[in-house]
């Protein structure tokens, strides 16, 4: 799907793309066009300093955790249900408090799985945006979000 957008993209702005116009293309890998972790749309009511949502409880990244759980020899483990609303704050979460789930074996594994997941789904898109404008003479840029409001806490919320 991404690849069809960007082809169209490329195949609409033709003469812009070679006449040398358009000198950038920045590709959009999710909310507002930057990769979240964990998300905050003020359009779902989040608002400052709230910890957001991990975006991975649809059924497809559900099963893709409890394979990768059991492989790694837990198949009892699931995704964490205790790690807040967008608007929580690190302390009210048992996930993200003092001595919470983030440091047990399985919260590890979790951010660890969760991390990589991002990871995997931007180096996904680049290689279609790389492969769609092989010959463009433009520069490809991705916006990743930088939430800094939690930094300064041992979780990192």
């Amino acid at each position: 799907m991404y690849a069809d957008y960007m082809a169209s993209f490329r195949e609409n702005m033709k003469k812009f793309l070679d006449a040398g116009t358009i000198v950038d293309i920045e590709v959009g890998l999710g909310p507002a066009g930057e990769m979240r972790y964990p998300s905050y749309p003020q359009s779902q009511g989040w608002v400052f300093p709230g910890i957001g949502e991990f975006i991975c409880y649809d059924k497809y990244l559900e099963a893709d955790f409890k394979a990768a759980a059991a492989k790694a020899g837990h198949p009892e483990w699931e995704l964490p249900d205790d790690a807040g609303e967008y608007n929580d704050t690190p302390e009210k979460t048992q996930f993200f408090k003092d001595n919470g789930t983030y440091l047990t074996e399985k919260g590890k594994f979790f951010l660890s799985w969760y991390s990589n997941k991002l990871i995997k789904h931007g180096d996904k898109i680049l290689e279609e945006a790389n492969k769609v404008f092989l010959g463009c003479r433009v520069q490809l840029a991705i916006k990743i979000s930088g939430i800094h409001w939690w930094y300064r806490v041992p979780n990192h919320a």
